[in-house]
């Protein structure tokens, strides 16, 4: 199994050493040269010193043949946005992103996390009609499906009528 890894902070070099000790083949890519500093000195893995959003640097890994990335940079908008490229010009399968800001759980972030699982929803459906003859569901996911994290009352609602307004605009 191979696993690109993008961002070598105290998340993504963890990750690297958990899934290396398991056995997998592991790319870290980061672009900090002294990153590499949070891996063991004896790093057995690659490691490529540049931008996670850079498409170059992404077939330099071999993304192409990944079974897994995870993304832990320490920018979330960025994270979100490798994690869609690894899906969906790669077509990896398994994308891990981690997401710190509570602010980008209030909105965008949400509205495109239902988009996502409305996608998935619909793949799972017609995967399902296709390859085992099952009959074509009705789909089921909706904004209720999301949950956000929010300490304010005002943000929590700020979030949910986000979500609700990108639903309303994509049934018309």
């Amino acid at each position: 199994m191979k696993a690109i890894i993008i961002g070598c902070g105290r998340t993504g070099s963890s990750v690297a050493r958990h899934l290396q000790n398991a056995g997998w083949e592991v790319v870290v890519i980061d672009e900090d040269e002294e990153a590499l500093s949070n891996l063991e000195s004896s790093w057995p893995g690659r490691f490529i010193v540049g931008h996670g959003l850079d498409i170059d640097v992404l077939v330099e890994s071999g993304i192409e043949g990944a079974d897994a990335v995870v993304v832990s940079t320490d920018g979330d908008n960025t994270n979100i946005v490798i994690g869609l490229i690894a899906q969906r010009r790669f077509h990896v399968e398994r994308v891990v992103v981690r997401v710190l800001d509570p602010a980008c759980g209030s909105g965008n972030f949400l509205y495109l996390a239902l988009q996502a699982l409305k996608d998935l929803e619909r793949e799972a459906i017609l995967w399902g009609s296709l390859t085992l003859s099952m009959p074509m569901q009705f789909p089921q996911v909706g904004p209720q499906a999301l949950l956000g994290i929010e300490l304010n009352t005002y943000a929590a609602e700020l979030a949910r009528v986000v979500i609700w307004i990108g639903e309303i605009q994509w049934m018309l």
